[in-house]
C-alpha cells in the first residue's frame, strides 16, 4: 500500500472519529432535552393534581395522588412533600442512595436533600397550597438519560463503525488490486542511464537472441561454440572462451548474493574488429590491463568482449568503463567502441537476464550513437515482477 493511500486513510479515519463523536454528543444532548421536557410535563401534572385537590391537601390525599406516579416504571426516581411548619409529609425514593442524609437521625427533618447525578438526572420543585392555610413544597428527581437512550446511541455508533470498517476493507482491496495491476504493467519496464546526465527509459529486453549481424556483435557466436574449447583461456586472445561465460557469471552472482555484494556486467563492442586479428588481440590485452582478471573477461561474438566485475556497483562500473575508454580511444581503431553496462543492484537475478540487459544497453548505445549506456534496474519493481511470475 502506498504512503499516499496510508496518509489519506489516516486522515479519513480521524475525520470519521471526529464526526462520529460530534454526532454522538448532539444526539445525546437532544435525547436529554426531550427527557427533561417530558419530566417537566409529568411534574407539572403532579403539581396540578395537588393544587386542584378538594378539600385542601392532607397527608392521606398527598399519598393517594402520588401513588400512580411512584408505582409506575417511569423516569421518576424520588419525590418528597414537606412544609416548614409541619416538616416532612411524604417521601418516596427508588433506593436510599438518593438520600444525602439519614432522615431518622434528624429530630425535625424539615427539608430532605436529594443526591443525584447532575448529567443524567434533574431535580424539580414547586410550592403548593395545602390544608389549614399551609404551603407545602413538592420536590422530585427525574432520570433524563435512561438506558434506552444509551442503547440507541451505542447501537447506531457500532453500526456506523461496522459500515466504515466494511468500506475500508473494500477500498483497501481495490487499492491492492490496482497496485498489483500497475506493478504487473510496469515490472517489464526498466531504466537505462547513459554515462552522461541523460536518463533513458526503455522496456526490458526480449528473451529471443539477436539475429546474425545485429549490433551486439554476436553474429559469429554459433560458429565459436562449435569449437567446443577444452581449456579456460583462448591462447590467441589471452581471455576466457565465450562458452564459459554463463556458468562463470552464475557462480559469481551466487557468491555476490551470499555475501550481500553487488556485481556489474559489461558488454563491450569494437565495430570493425574480427576475432583472431591483431586489432582484436590488442583490445583484449587492453581489457586485461584495465580489468586485471583474464578469467573474468570473455570473448563475445566476433568483435566484442564481456567483463564480470565482482563487488562493483553500477556507478563504479560506469567510471571504470569511462576510464578504459579514455585510455583506448587514442589507439587506432576501425570504428567507435560501444559499451553496455548493467548490475545486480540487490536483485536475485539470473545470469541469462544480466547478459540480456547488458546486450540491450549495448544495442541502445549503438542505435543512439552513445558510447556508454547503463541499464539501471529498480530492485523493488523487479521483486514485484518476480513475485507476480511465481504466482
Amino acid at each position: 500500500m502506498s504512503r499516499t493511500f496510508s496518509s489519506a486513510y489516516t486522515l479519513c479515519a480521524l475525520l470519521f472519529v471526529l464526526v462520529l463523536s460530534v454526532v454522538f454528543l448532539i444526539r445525546l444532548n437532544d435525547g436529554r432535552n426531550r427527557e427533561i421536557a417530558a419530566a417537566e410535563a409529568n411534574f407539572a401534572s403532579v403539581v396540578r393534581d395537588l393544587q386542584h385537590h378538594s378539600p385542601p391537601l392532607d397527608s392521606g390525599a398527598i399519598q393517594r395522588i402520588l401513588a400512580v406516579s411512584t408505582t409506575g416504571r417511569g423516569t421518576l426516581r424520588a419525590v418528597a412533600v414537606f412544609s416548614f411548619e409541619g416538616g416532612l409529609e411524604y417521601l418516596w425514593t427508588m433506593n436510599r442512595n438518593y438520600l444525602a442524609d439519614d432522615l431518622t437521625a434528624l429530630p425535625v427533618p424539615l427539608s430532605p436533600e436529594f443526591r443525584y447525578h447532575q448529567l443524567t438526572e434533574i431535580a424539580l420543585s414547586q410550592r403548593v397550597p395545602a390544608a389549614g392555610g399551609r404551603t407545602v413544597i413538592v420536590e422530585a428527581v427525574y432520570r433524563v438519560i435512561p438506558s434506552s437512550i444509551w442503547y440507541r446511541l451505542f447501537h447506531d455508533t457500532l453500526l456506523a463503525i461496522l459500515v466504515f470498517a466494511a468500506l475500508t476493507v473494500i477500498v483497501t482491496v481495490g487499492v491492492l488490486l490496482a497496485g498489483a495491476g500497475s506493478h504487473r504493467t510496469s515490472a517489464a519496464h526498466e531504466m537505462l542511464r547513459p554515462a552522461s546526465d541523460e536518463i533513458v527509459l526503455t522496456p526490458a529486453p526480449p528473451r529471443a537472441s539477436a539475429p546474425s549481424g545485429s549490433p551486439d556483435g554476436r553474429g559469429g557466436r554459433a560458429e565459436d561454440r562449435r569449437d567446443d574449447p577444452t581449456g579456460m583461456f583462448n591462447p590467441d586472445s589471452g581471455v576466457t572462451y565465450e562458452a564459459h561465460l554463463p556458468r562463470r557469471l552464475a557462480l559469481e552472482l551466487e557468491r555476490a548474493a551470499s555475501n550481500d555484494q553487488d556485481l556489474a556486467f559489461v558488454h563491450a563492442r569494437f565495430p570493425g574488429l574480427s576475432r583472431g586479428t591483431d586489432g582484436y588481440r590488442s583490445c583484449s590485452r587492453a581489457m586485461v590491463e584495465q580489468f586485471l582478471f583474464e578469467d573474468l573477461i570473455f570473448e563475445q561474438g566476433q568483435d566484442s568482449f564481456a567483463v564480470v566485475l565482482p563487488n562493483t556497483d553500477l556507478n563504479r562500473a560506469i567510471k571504470q568503463v569511462e576510464h578504459f575508454y579514455s585510455e583506448i580511444k587514442s589507439t587506432p581503431l576501425p570504428g567507435r567502441p560501444f559499451f553496455g553496462i548493467t548490475a545486480r543492484s540487490g536483485r536475485l537475478v539470473e545470469a541469462d537476464r544480466l547478459i540480456r540487459e547488458a546486450q540491450h544497453a549495448l544495442q541502445k548505445a549503438h542505435s543512439e550513437q552513445q558510447t556508454i549506456l547503463a541499464f539501471r534496474a529498480d530492485p523493488q519493481k523487479y521483486r514485484d515482477y518476480v513475485a507476480q511470475q511465481s504466482e
